[in-house]
């Protein structure tokens, strides 16, 4: 009995050696992976911030004043959010609602999520909500999703609340800003001016829409 003593603790040791070996394995492996998610996690991030995947408040009152047939507005906001405001023809998907299956196991939402014949845009109150619907969707492999740079707060301090530019601006600033105008006055309920149809950022067209009265802010 005692001889074969030594035999268990060397094949103790063999087996010690052997986790050791592979626990310095894994901790070569386990940077990498995190490297992966990183560079995941980055190519996200650039294409949150890249313009393909967004559009200004200027180009969504282009598209509503023009009446674009396929442009889809889904707010991500609470339904109290959207009840209180919302942009015009807007449906409200609640961001915590967004992958709700229903009793079959399919998104509840996939019909309005995943098509590839409108522009589906979120928005919210700020960039995060939305950002957050655009990354859902798109890690879902859902076509034509993007989300409305600035939000609500944005479309207030752009659309509704426009700054007048400077002296010293230039012709395409004050373009703009007479676009900016036209489209105020368009929302808030006094139809659409010469200068907003004039100078409207570059979209496409169909029927004219009445938004809700101006109101609100907030944070995501």
């Amino acid at each position: 009995m005692e001889d074969n003593k030594p035999r268990i603790i060397k094949k103790r040791y063999i087996f010690m050696a052997a986790l050791m070996i592979i626990a310095g394995v894994g901790l070569v492996v386990i940077p990498d992976f995190d490297k992966m998610k990183e560079a995941h996690a980055e190519e996200m991030l650039l294409q949150i911030m890249s313009d393909e995947k967004v559009f200004s408040t200027d180009e969504i009152a282009e598209m509503l004043i023009s009446g674009d047939p396929l442009l889809q507005l889904i707010d991500v906001r609470t339904p109290e959010e959207f009840e209180k405001f919302s942009l015009p023809g807007a449906i409200n998907i609640p961001l915590a609602d967004l992958l709700t299956k229903d009793e079959t196991g399919h998104y509840k939402w996939n019909d309005a999520l995943n098509q590839d014949v409108k522009t589906t845009v979120f928005y919210s109150n700020g960039d995060i909500y939305a950002s957050r619907a655009w990354s859902l969707c798109t890690r879902l492999k859902f076509k034509n999703v993007y989300f409305m740079n600035g939000g609500l707060n944005g479309w207030f301090e752009t659309i509704i609340q426009p700054k007048a530019p400077a002296v010293s601006a230039s012709v395409e600033e004050e373009k703009l800003y007479q676009f900016r105008l036209g489209a105020r006055q368009y929302f808030l309920g006094g139809g659409v001016v010469e200068t907003a149809a004039a100078t409207a950022p570059t979209s496409a067209q169909p029927t004219k829409k009445a938004g809700k009265k101006a109101g609100g802010g907030g944070g995501c």
